[in-house]
């Protein structure tokens, strides 16, 4: 089966980081793949990770096109998806050979992705994730297109089952899975702890906790800082790692007014590669997301052999009481609190991750698209 992957939550060679679950899901996959990950573009707002950006380029073998759409900002955000469609003509030929098109990330990608399958009557699988049920379906015009496509697909992929109930009604229930996201168990796997620390300048007897993600307010690191102030353990480091542009000088400005202001660090981005390294170094991972889907950061912890600590709305679904602590906010310093004084079974958080390598993630949902196909 020759599967036309659509999606801009994609690595590029200007932002390898970007939607790189995406890459390791259809990259895995065993069948010939065409990956479509095309980029935003509106005259001032062109932003140094879009501009120069290859058309075409090969990632690890698979070849990836990158073909421009126009993206209103605000109000004109409705027309994003139209422009979408548009931008995939270029890439015609693929689609029209292809078995089946795929999609990940609802809009303006799945609707273009789907507007451009009904045209060549080719079956759509779109897999969702909670961005895409959350945020799009406050934007009207941007909700009818999302309903639209999400009833019309041949199937719906969600990441945790826990989006089902934001699912729009008349949806059969044969068409709706839940296949989680996975890790890479090749690159997070445990590491010696005191070498880690020593590559990143860490005291090697601290007890070092730490978070990763791109959106500090959504992410919690604002009450992560907090309970860490509040936990008052000498030789101890919260690390967080990512790049806000946005919220990322309140967070420092944050940081600052606390005691511990010297003991919590702001690595900014660090490349996927560079990631095991932190995971290793840390004592406990923390994820207290005011809301996720199935968080990538947290396998990727886990494969580490990493507890976690999480709230209900980041990891809740998954995370039992082998693989660490699910807390609220309020109660968020005694969970860091009793994390390290826990002796946990390193075992079972590893096997816990073997289950969802991106291997059998990738196989659970090339299954569902082959069922499709027949």
């Amino acid at each position: 089966m020759n599967i036309c992957a659509v999606t801009s939550l994609f690595p590029n060679s200007l932002n390898p980081n970007h939607g790189i679950f995406t890459f390791h899901l259809v990259s895995k996959m065993n069948r010939e793949i065409t990956a479509i990950a095309p980029v935003p573009w509106f005259p001032f707002f062109k932003t140094e990770r879009q501009r120069g950006v290859p058309f075409q380029e090969t990632i690890e073998s698979l070849p990836v096109f990158h073909p421009v759409y126009f993206s209103f900002p605000g109000i004109l955000k409705p027309l994003d998806s139209f422009f979408f469609f548009l931008s995939l003509f270029k890439l015609k030929s693929s689609f029209q050979n292809a078995d089946m098109i795929y999609a990940s990330y609802g809009y303006p990608d799945g609707v273009g992705a789907w507007y451009m399958a009904r045209k060549l009557k080719k079956p759509f699988s779109i897999t969702l994730h909670r961005g895409d049920l959350a945020y799009w379906a406050r934007r009207p015009l941007i909700r009818e297109q999302m309903i639209r496509m999400i009833r019309e697909a041949d199937s719906v992929i969600i990441v945790a089952e826990q989006l089902k109930s934001m699912l729009p009604g008349g949806i059969p229930h044969n068409r709706v899975f839940v296949v989680s996201n996975g890790v890479d168990r090749q690159t997070f796997r445990p590491m010696d702890q005191m070498q880690a620390r020593r590559e990143l300048g860490l005291p090697e007897g601290a007890t070092v906790f730490s978070s990763v993600g791109n959106s500090f307010r959504r992410k919690g690191c604002f009450e992560l800082m907090a309970a860490f102030d509040r936990l008052g353990m000498k030789e101890s480091f919260l690390l967080i790692v990512g790049r806000d542009p946005a919220d990322g000088p309140a967070l420092d400005a944050e940081r600052k007014r606390l005691p511990s202001a010297d003991r919590i660090i702001l690595t900014g981005e660090i490349e996927n590669r560079l990631l095991p390294t932190y995971y290793a170094a840390t004592d406990v991972y923390c994820l207290v997301s005011h809301s996720e889907g199935w968080p990538c950061s947290v396998m990727e912890a886990l494969s580490c052999g990493k507890p976690c600590i999480v709230t209900p709305e980041s990891a809740g679904e998954f995370i039992t009481e082998d693989l660490g602590i699910v807390t609220r906010y309020p109660d968020l310093t005694d969970a860091m609190s009793q994390a390290v004084q826990k002796d946990w079974d390193i075992e079972k958080i590893l096997a816990f991750a073997d289950d969802n390598d991106w291997d059998k993630v990738a196989a659970r949902t090339e299954e569902i698209l082959l069922h499709v196909r027949k």
